[in-house]
């Protein structure tokens, strides 16, 4: 009960889940504690102490070597705290608890194979696999696809602008701020920054004296720029996940969905549309090509690899907020998604699973365009299983979906005869 309340209690708990679900080693152990503010370990701090108690009455790490790195950080708290009695009188309390209810540990204690294996991982090949259901859903949202097909109105893009000012001025300040500490080789600046071209953009739409004027952000606006703030504070290196899933997008997608603009909104040149201009980028190919490489160059664990991957989709939901919250206003949708249902977000698979998935993988967790493939290539074997077995499609309707086979029929021939003889008699003759 101790260790729930705690969870709840925390908010890097209860958004990222329990801390101590991974350390299988005194080393990791030592790493996961210094995720945490000093604060925790005060003895005022009884939900900290009895999370620590029942992580140590549980882990399979041997016991003194958990009581010498807790003391490292905690001093006499071990000696006061972690007695034979203390640890009775915790675990007692869990006693009433159903197997289900009690936290568990994981218990898959990589080999030195898999270790070896997930090492080869590189963070752009994970960002890209691990955000794809993100991205697929991302494009499916109604306000991005009657962007796609040119159906933008006006004031619903004028809207969309100012929410990415807002979004860009905020992320742009923190990658200023933490970016040359954490992720130096990934931080352009000079390259990528949008926040210039997004006051353009907005005087273009909203008045030359907008921000002269009392102005504010939506809803879901100000729920994404509290996350850049937040993660800024408590764990900068994810602030990456953003830059790559904003800037990657902007450049892969911002010429055509220009073009759709500017021909749908009857815009001349660049008028409020300069957010889609890159004017140091000659080549969005090779700056794209460039900056991955750059990211797999990170020095990354596995762990901070896999918790780039699932604030990137937390970015994606972040975005698919303020389009839902577009649709809204234009009455085509109820309600945005709660904040908490991104927040939680967690990955169905683990970055092993992801990465190196298994022969036989299950249906419904493939991706949608492999089992499309698939079962396509199901379909033609069938098809010719039937051939040689004598089922098929009968002479003409076989045309329509096979016309080799067609050909071989004496049916195809009698009638080529036929026309031929037809054509002869009368015109030849």
């Amino acid at each position: 009960n101790a260790l729930r309340v705690a969870i709840q209690a925390c908010p890097v708990l209860s958004e990222n889940g329990c801390l101590f679900s991974k350390p299988n080693t005194a080393e990791e152990l030592r790493q996961t504690l210094i995720q945490i503010p000093p604060s925790h370990f005060n003895k005022n701090n009884s939900l900290f102490r009895n999370a620590l108690q029942f992580f140590r009455r549980s882990s399979v790490i041997e016991g003194e070597s958990i009581n010498k790195v807790i003391e490292e950080f905690s001093g006499e708290f071990v000696n006061t705290e972690f007695d034979s009695r203390t640890q009775e009188t915790t675990i007692s309390s869990t006693d009433s608890l159903s197997s289900s209810e009690i936290p568990t540990l994981s218990d898959d204690s990589s080999s030195s194979e898999d270790e070896l294996l997930l090492s080869t991982i590189r963070l752009s090949d994970a960002l890209k696999k691990g955000t794809s259901e993100a991205h697929e859903a991302a494009e499916n949202v109604h306000f991005v696809k009657n962007f796609i097909k040119g159906d933008i109105d006006r004031d619903m893009y004028a809207d969309l602008i100012l929410s990415l000012y807002y979004v860009y001025e905020t992320l742009e300040k923190e990658l200023d701020n933490k970016a040359p500490d954490h992720f130096c080789a990934c931080h352009f600046p000079e390259d990528l920054a949008r926040k210039e071209t997004l006051v353009e953009d907005v005087e273009f739409w909203h008045g030359d004296d907008y921000f002269a004027k009392p102005h504010s952000m939506s809803p879901a606006t100000r729920d994404y720029v509290e996350r850049l703030k937040w993660i800024s504070r408590t764990e900068p290196l994810l602030l990456l996940s953003h830059a790559y899933t904003r800037y990657l997008g902007d450049l892969s997608g911002g010429k055509f969905l220009a073009r759709v603009a500017r021909r749908a909104m009857k815009l001349q040149g660049g008028d409020g549309l300069a957010f889609y201009t890159f004017e140091n980028i000659p080549s969005e190919k090779a700056f794209k090509d460039m900056y991955r490489e750059a990211l797999d160059d990170l020095p990354l664990s596995t762990q901070q690899i896999e918790a780039l991957v699932r604030e990137a989709n937390v970015a994606f939901l972040l975005n698919m907020r303020l389009f839902e919250e577009l649709d809204v206003k234009s009455n085509c949708l109820s309600s945005v998604r709660p904040l908490t249902e991104v927040l939680r977000f967690k990955p169905q698979k683990t970055l092993k699973e992801l990465m190196f998935p298994k022969e036989g993988t299950d249906a419904s967790e493939e991706c949608p365009f492999l089992r499309r493939k698939k079962e396509q290539s199901s379909n033609t074997v069938l098809q010719q299983q039937n051939s040689s077995s004598g089922a098929r499609c009968p002479w003409p309707f076989v045309f329509f979906h096979d016309p080799i086979t067609g050909l071989r029929d004496y049916q195809t021939w009698v009638l080529v005869g036929i026309l031929l003889s037809w054509f002869w008699c009368s015109y030849i003759q």
